[in-house]
């Protein structure tokens, strides 16, 4: 009898080490990096920067705000460049500012406000900052005084900041928008708007976006009426008002020859004044229209 076939043993398997090479190439199983915040120093506050110094600034770009939202989302802003350059020409004189008086300075004199509306900070913002200062007479246009000089502070508070190189760069649609935004800053925003923007393109480029260079450099009375008349949007009535309040404001020698005998803005020093004024340009308008009805019926 033939022995039995005997069964192969079966062969053993050395061990399975586990595959390292996935841990190494595979992006599946690769532990990404942890982020990590980066937090710039802060720096300090310049006269276009309406960020506090002691909030960190991030390397992290926030997405842009629609004009709608602008208002509810963009902080008041306390009129950070012209306080700043106020003091700046406060300090240029070795003077105190004194709240309420008139502070002499290298360029004559600086008021702390002027008295044109019923918003402290906006006459803050008028006295202190020459292109607040030209935007209002600008916009005192159809409107009444207290109206068109709030205009800049509302501007101000819209866009961020108060710059001719800024507002004359923006989108022409974008700055009628914030114009348009309730409350209106003016009662025809979409013209007003173009006027403005007009009025800081001029700046830029006759004055190098420096607004009080229009007074303080004119030689005389003749080369600052002829300086604020180039100006958009500014006619007779603009000249000498401007030029009043450059000349019993600021003490601007080449605008006292500009100030007119009747009431102007100049003359007003309080909210008293402000009052007084308006009553008395509503009465010289209508007898300036009655004047204007007598001579047309004259003529029929």
């Amino acid at each position: 009898m033939a022995p039995a076939a005997k069964s192969p043993r079966p062969t053993a398997r050395p061990p399975v080490r586990p595959d390292t090479r996935a841990d190494q190439h595979s992006p599946t199983l690769r532990t990404p990096p942890a982020r990590v915040s980066h937090t710039i120093a802060p720096r300090p506050i310049s006269d276009s920067c309406s960020v506090h110094p002691s909030e960190p600034v991030h390397n992290s770009y926030p997405e842009k705000t629609p004009t709608s939202e602008r208002k509810s989302a963009t902080p008041t802003v306390s009129v950070p460049a012209a306080t700043a350059r106020h003091e700046r020409r406060t300090a240029s004189a070795g003077l105190a500012s004194t709240s309420g008086a008139l502070t002499r300075t290298s360029i004559g004199v600086v008021p702390e406000a002027l008295y044109f509306t019923e918003s402290d900070e906006a006459n803050r913002l008028i006295a202190a900052e020459p292109l607040a200062l030209l935007i209002g007479f600008a916009l005192d246009q159809q409107v009444t005084v207290p109206q068109a000089f709030t205009g800049p502070q509302k501007l101000t508070e819209r866009i961020g900041e108060l710059d001719a190189r800024t507002i004359a760069a923006m989108d022409p649609d974008e700055l009628e928008m914030v114009f348009r935004e309730k409350p209106a800053i003016h009662r025809f925003p979409g013209s007003m708007a173009k006027r403005v923007q007009e009025l800081c393109a001029t700046i830029v480029e006759d004055y190098d976006g420096d607004a009080e260079r229009v007074w303080t450099e004119a030689s005389d009375a003749a080369d600052l009426k002829k300086r604020i008349g180039a100006l958009p949007g500014f006619g007779d009535m603009k000249i000498t008002g401007l030029g009043s309040v450059l000349a019993l404001h600021f003490d601007v020698a080449a605008a006292h020859g500009l100030v007119p005998e009747y009431p102007c803005l100049g003359k007003i020093h309080s909210a008293e004044d402000l009052a007084e004024y308006q009553a008395a340009k509503r009465a010289h308008k209508a007898a300036l229209r009655e004047r204007q009805r007598a001579a047309a019926q004259t003529r029929s």
